[in-house]
């Protein structure tokens, strides 16, 4: 008990790697999380919740393309690994439970996520033009459902909204200033803040930050 004590204490207390810093044991852990995508580990968290599947395989795009901005070794393989994990959230099975008549199309819980892993690899590499193109005809059809919604909270599934899957959708507008030639125009979105004009386009846009103990 005093040992297990003792190297818990180490683990917590351990200096741990900062948001721009790659961990060793990244690739392993992402070795490990396709060979289980691979083993259907994304259908078995459909089962448990309505967005098993596609949370299992956006989180996994994500991470790559930002392992690849800490470590530009790794851009090769974190391109192949985020378009098959896009592939995957498009299919139709990343679809199944989301309603293509819903404005945007599959709700802006799928919009939003998918949209973001898009520009995320776009991020690595904007040289294809037409996935610049689909990155942008989304990006405008998730601005249009805004501008035209009488509330800032859009649909996830029919007749069913939550706060937070506007959020990401809005969020992703950040990648539009480094992944396509414009920003998407966002002047007559409800309830949301404009981005500034002088915005600087940024190579890790489309990451997910995770506060330091400092920042809180």
């Amino acid at each position: 008990m005093t040992v297990a004590c003792l190297v818990g204490a180490g683990r917590l207390l351990w200096p741990q790697p900062g948001l721009d810093e790659q961990p060793g044991a990244t690739e392993r852990q992402l070795t490990f999380v396709r060979d289980a995508l691979d083993n259907s580990s994304d259908t078995a968290a459909q089962e448990l919740f309505p967005e098993g599947y596609v949370f299992s395989n956006v989180l996994y795009g994500l991470a790559w393309v930002q392992a690849a901005h800490t470590d530009s070794g790794l851009r090769d393989d974190a391109l192949r690994e985020s378009r098959w994990a896009l592939a995957r959230v498009e299919s139709d099975e990343g679809r199944a439970v989301f309603s293509p008549r819903l404005q945007p199309a599959y709700g802006v819980f799928w919009a939003g996520w998918t949209n973001w892993l898009r520009g995320a690899i776009l991020s690595l590499d904007h040289s294809d033009t037409s996935a610049v193109h689909q990155f942008s005809v989304h990006s405008a059809e998730i601005a249009q459902a805004f501008s035209t919604a009488d509330t800032p909270f859009l649909q996830a599934y029919q007749g069913q909204a939550w706060p937070v899957d506007s959020t990401v959708a809005m969020a992703h507008f950040a990648c539009t200033t480094s992944c396509s030639a414009r920003s998407t125009p966002l002047s007559s979105t409800v309830g949301w803040s404009r981005p500034r004009p002088d915005s600087t386009p940024r190579p890790d846009c489309c990451r997910i930050r995770f506060p330091r103990p400092t920042d809180r």
